[in-house]
């Protein structure tokens, strides 16, 4: 009796094993159907210097201080937001960029934000200016094309 209950658990385990391979497969293969499918590229700004779509122009007193680190004929663009914190993004052209492949491969574009304090937005735009200057290596001095 105990030889028949061990060879119906070992039918139902196999029957069980089964079809749960057959649902991974689904899955897997629905997993590689979208892998596979071509990723549209994002176009940068059509012209040099201007922002993209929905991108608001920096206010003059800001933008003097971002082109103090950046030439915004090599394509960068800055935003400043004031819906939730006050916002300051620095979008980086792909050709000066230094994020890794995968981080490309996924969001199609470099950004740059940081939250700045109320009460010394020059001052948060400029440290946060440098920064990033430095990180990217970017002298905006050295003439790039």
């Amino acid at each position: 009796m105990e030889e028949e209950a061990k060879s119906v658990n070992i039918k139902s385990l196999n029957k069980d094993l089964q079809e749960f391979k057959e649902e991974v497969r689904g899955s897997v293969d629905k997993i590689l159907a979208i892998l596979e499918k071509p990723v549209e590229k994002v176009e940068e700004a059509k012209e040099i210097g201007t922002p993209p779509e929905g991108v608001k122009k920096l206010p003059q007193q800001y933008q003097v201080i971002f082109e103090e680190y950046f030439d915004i004929e090599d394509g960068f663009v800055a935003r400043l937001d004031f819906q939730s914190n006050i916002t300051f993004t620095i979008i980086v052209p792909l050709k000066f960029s230094n994020i890794t492949d995968a981080y490309r491969d996924y969001y199609h574009k470099d950004e740059r934000t940081v939250v700045l304090n109320q009460g010394d937005i020059e001052g948060g735009i400029r440290k946060w200016c440098g920064l990033v200057a430095k990180n990217l290596n970017y002298n905006r001095k050295v003439v790039t094309k």
